[in-house]
């Protein structure tokens, strides 16, 4: 972990400090999540398309939802709820594996000055003409007034 990875983290990984995380971390890492799982759930769908000509309306019509909605959920990462995620998932004969990792023990923590660049990088070569939104972390990261 660098230097300003560990400044930026300090309140957070410091677990006898009882003190509340400040709002702007908490904010940054809600959105961090969403963008994370969106990106983990688009890069699914579109393996599926490119293997197996997987629609956006094949999936919509698995979970019983119209295919303007599923182009939205897909389109950019929003506030699903976990039955949306669950749906997702299952429509595309998929499911999550998890496990929590300690923040200091990950090496891939972003500051937030390097959150446009990370969410950027994280597009692989499939996903090269997708833009991916980072508005939410703009806003989240912004300086509290």
């Amino acid at each position: 972990m660098s230097t300003s990875q560990a400044q930026f983290l300090k309140e957070v990984l410091d677990l006898d400090n009882h003190d509340e995380i400040s709002l702007h971390k908490v904010a940054y890492f809600r959105e961090r999540l969403r963008n994370r799982l969106h990106q983990l759930i688009l890069t699914r769908f579109l393996a599926l398309e490119d293997s197996r000509g997987f629609t956006r309306a094949d999936l919509a019509h698995r979970i019983g939802r119209e295919p303007t909605q599923v182009t939205r959920w897909l389109g950019a990462p929003g506030n699903w709820t976990l039955d949306t995620v669950s749906d997702l998932l299952l429509g595309m004969a998929s499911e999550l594996d998890f496990t929590a990792t300690f923040l200091r023990e990950k090496t891939d923590i972003d500051t937030p000055q390097k959150a446009h660049e990370s969410l950027t990088s994280m597009a692989s070569p499939s996903l090269s003409s997708q833009t991916i939104p980072t508005s939410g972390i703009a806003n989240a990261i912004a300086p509290q007034r």
